[in-house]
């Protein structure tokens, strides 16, 4: 099968691989909402995928937000890797565990679960506004082509 094939076999089986990201934020309060989400995914020969994920969180009131998670949920062992996340356009730093409780303002830390992953991503929010959280990393193993087909794991 030609090439053409393949890359449309692929762009129909990314946006199944779509489906395993939910758009419920991980918040540590009702007083925010996911407003707008983007992901652009880039497959790479090597039959991972590049993904980078921009979320626009609006709060509506004047409580005081310290965390935002994210969930990945996925069937099969997944590895995610290359974590990079950005607030406002402002790197953060990346901790290695989520300690809620002591962890300091503008960075975000990786948690392994069951069948999934989560983000959590901690700085304050005061008043009314909007935020923009940008998560890139690599998913390994997200395609497999063959010579007529390519498979979304």
């Amino acid at each position: 099968m030609g090439r053409s094939f393949r890359r449309t076999s692929c762009f129909i089986l990314l946006a199944q691989l779509l489906s395993i990201f939910p758009l419920t934020p991980l918040a540590a309060d009702d007083n925010a909402g996911l407003s707008a989400l983007h992901f652009d995914i880039a497959l790479q020969e090597d039959g991972s995928a590049l993904i980078i994920e921009t979320r626009e969180i609006v709060f509506t009131s004047d409580h005081e937000f310290t965390r935002y998670g994210v969930n990945n949920t996925f069937t099969g062992p997944r590895t995610f890797t290359d974590w990079q996340v950005t607030l406002d356009g402002m790197p953060l730093p990346h901790l290695p565990a989520p300690n809620n409780d002591n962890r300091p303002t503008n960075t975000f830390a990786m948690e392994d679960r069951d069948g999934g992953n989560a983000v959590y991503i901690c700085f304050r929010q005061q008043g009314d506004g909007q935020r923009t959280v940008h998560l890139s990393y690599r998913l390994e193993n997200a395609v497999k082509l063959y010579d007529d087909m390519g498979e979304v794991f």
